[in-house]
């Protein structure tokens, strides 16, 4: 997965429907929203995107989401005449610059991030990995710090008939889950070994399965409110997708411990000889 950079100029382009975009990203997992990427042609279903506000007061990352689709060509956003590259993105945070904090540019000129540029000319530059890495963290603590709202907890906009019973709290998990940061720090911890079954991707598939392995969120529904502040090292472990699917086979999740003791047992019945 790499990480690119697209920009909104206000003064190029005026987004009146951003309150009601908002809104939607905050009542489901995701806004998708085609996006123009420039020249680009080298973004993958998949990767990583980050929105700069510029142009105008606020400016600095507004949003952040994943491709859901390659490069493509249409008219112009802003001209009918020309044709540009666009992109589908599903936004899974997106802010209002009018109406909230944004994270800062000045913030984007320290360590690793000193060296991108962050004031392109053309939407769907490339991020640097190390500057994409300290992005991350950085994002990850300012929407848990600064803004108004926790993005990784239910709102109330979030809690209507229209959803059954604990949807909302899983799409949070699925946000926590996705998070690149939250995943990164998870691995630097305790590795890419399934902390289930032992499996690890890379001793199997050689380099092709380098640090692939997804996590698992411990905590159970009930501790996930306003106030929760994840940790990415205590609050979440490395597990295939075989025992992941396994700890959620059931309404409420296995523990860690209970699955792999359903490991231990199916191996002491494959030793029972048969008749």
């Amino acid at each position: 997965m790499k990480t690119y950079l697209v920009a909104w100029n206000p003064r190029k382009w005026e987004w009146k429907t951003i309150v009601a975009d908002v809104k939607t990203a905050r009542n489901n997992e995701f806004f998708r929203f085609d996006w123009g990427c420039g020249m680009s042609k080298s973004i993958l279903p998949g990767d990583r995107i980050f929105l700069i506000r510029l142009g105008v007061e606020p400016k600095g990352i507004m949003a952040s989401g994943f491709t859901a689709t390659k490069p493509y060509r249409a008219t112009h956003w802003g001209d009918p005449r020309r044709m540009t590259n666009f992109i589908l993105v599903d936004f899974d945070i997106l802010l209002n610059p009018d109406r909230e904090p944004i994270l800062p540019l000045d913030l984007l000129k320290v360590g690793n991030m000193a060296k991108q540029i962050w004031t392109p000319q053309v939407s769907g530059i490339s991020i640097k990995p190390k500057a994409a890495e300290e992005l991350e963290g950085l994002w990850f603590d300012f929407l848990q710090t600064e803004v108004k709202y926790n993005p990784f907890v239910p709102q109330k906009e979030m809690l209507k008939d229209n959803y059954v019973e604990g949807t909302p709290h899983g799409v949070v998990l699925t946000k926590y889950e996705r998070n690149p940061f939250v995943k990164a720090t998870c691995l630097a911890q305790h590795g890419t070994a399934c902390a289930v079954c032992g499996f690890d991707f890379e001793l199997t598939y050689g380099t092709l399965g380098t640090n692939y392995i997804q996590v698992h969120h411990l905590l159970p529904v009930s501790a996930i409110d306003n106030d929760y502040q994840a940790d990415p090292v205590n609050d979440f472990v490395p597990v295939c997708a075989n025992c992941h699917a396994m700890i959620h086979k059931e309404k409420i999740p296995l523990q860690i411990d209970e699955l792999r003791s359903k490991l231990v047992i199916h191996a002491e019945v494959e030793k029972i000889p048969k008749e």
